[in-house]
């Protein structure tokens, strides 16, 4: 009898569709992070309203990891020596991100924990009026 490779049951695709308001990315950017194995590897953000979505390609259709960042579960701190890079630490992981300069890095914290403190509301979704 031939096995079955089980498929995750986790439906990962976010919605890019912007017909639908208030959007649901916070910010969108590109990084390099730290991979034990192969070292630094380019990756693309998605902060949403209550996730990090870590992707291969700037389409988000290969993502990678899904960090949620509702009830506190993440800490975001910054490396002491080089200031250009984030570490996102969970209960199971650490995630080391490098931005580009040290302002990218700084834009990116505050605005994960402005989501880790739940500053950032979300109204109800409502169809965007045609034009």
């Amino acid at each position: 009898m031939k096995s079955k490779r089980k498929k995750n049951s986790l439906n990962l695709i976010p919605i890019k569709d912007d017909f639908v308001l208030p959007h649901k990315s916070v910010l969108i950017g590109e990084c390099q992070k730290k991979n034990r194995h192969l070292g630094s590897e380019t990756r693309y953000l998605l902060l949403g309203t209550s996730q990090l979505l870590i992707a291969r390609d700037p389409k988000f259709v290969n993502i990678v990891n899904v960090i949620p960042l509702e009830g506190g579960n993440a800490i975001i701190n910054k490396y002491k020596d080089n200031t250009s890079t984030l570490i996102v630490y969970t209960h199971d992981r650490k995630f080391e991100l490098k931005f580009g300069s040290e302002h990218e890095a700084d834009e990116w914290r505050r605005a994960m924990n402005l989501v880790l403190s739940k500053q950032i509301k979300i109204d109800k979704y409502k169809k965007r009026k045609k034009v």
